[in-house]
């Protein structure tokens, strides 16, 4: 199997952020557990997008990163990054603050993300309320307007989602936060919508997006790539 680690494009602050991340699926407060939700891949009249929310706790604070990927045929790919703190009310429901916001742009999905620009977003907030185990909804929605639906797709420990983006052929391209955390030797399946696993291959992961191979069948967009990780010890290139 190839398997191919590209060093992150990230700027030094928030390569240090997204690599300090702790695996998914470490239990929370008040029946919360950390990990990663997603929502649908949406068609938009020029291209699609596709949002995550990663919900995580770092020396016992609560901490968050929520990104949307998306394309169009002026602006071709962009990755904005929204992180900060999350706290929980009285109610169950979550709060996110966010602290650090910014956009990323690339002419090719798979390239490394170069920043356009940071902006202003400590004013805002979120609330988010779980409808079940793996479905959360949150209001605003990321462009602050009504609510968007996300759904973990996965609670395994150790574990690294993502969702497809395209798909030629039997090669697709998946997109997740964590996926530069993907490290050698790792098992990836395709978790198709109606709940079925399928063997696929690693051909390289670049920053937050990862290609592969299926060698049972075809991806679609909105399928899901879980990547059994192994233990940290060290770098992503160990």
């Amino acid at each position: 199997m190839k398997f191919k680690l590209a060093h992150s494009g990230l700027p030094f602050f928030l390569a240090i952020i997204v690599s300090s991340l702790p695996c998914p699926a470490i239990d929370l407060a008040r029946g919360w557990e950390s990990g990663e939700w997603f929502s649908t891949v949406q068609k938009l009249p020029n291209g699609f997008d596709a949002k995550e929310l990663y919900l995580y706790e770092n020396s016992g604070s609560g901490k968050f990163v929520m990104t949307r990927i998306s394309f169009n045929n002026l602006r071709n790919w962009e990755e904005t990054r929204y992180s900060g703190k999350w706290k929980i009310l009285p109610s169950g429901k979550i709060i996110l603050n966010p602290v650090f916001c910014s956009v990323y742009g690339a002419q090719e999905i798979g390239k490394r993300w170069v920043l356009i620009r940071g902006f202003d977003c400590d004013h805002l907030e979120f609330e988010v309320s779980q409808k079940s185990p793996d479905s959360v909804t949150m209001i605003p929605a990321m462009n602050l307007e009504g609510s968007e639906e996300f759904k973990k797709p996965v609670t395994e420990k150790n574990s690294v989602a993502s969702v497809v983006l395209l798909s030629i052929g039997n090669e697709f391209i998946s997109w997740g936060i964590n996926l530069n955390r993907i490290r050698k030797g790792s098992s990836p399946y395709m978790l198709k919508k109606n709940g079925t696993k399928e063997k696929i291959e690693i051909v390289e992961t670049v920053d937050s997006s990862g290609k592969y191979k299926s060698l049972s069948g075809k991806a679609d967009p909105g399928d899901f790539i879980i990547i059994q990780n192994k233990a940290r010890s060290g770098s992503l290139e160990d």
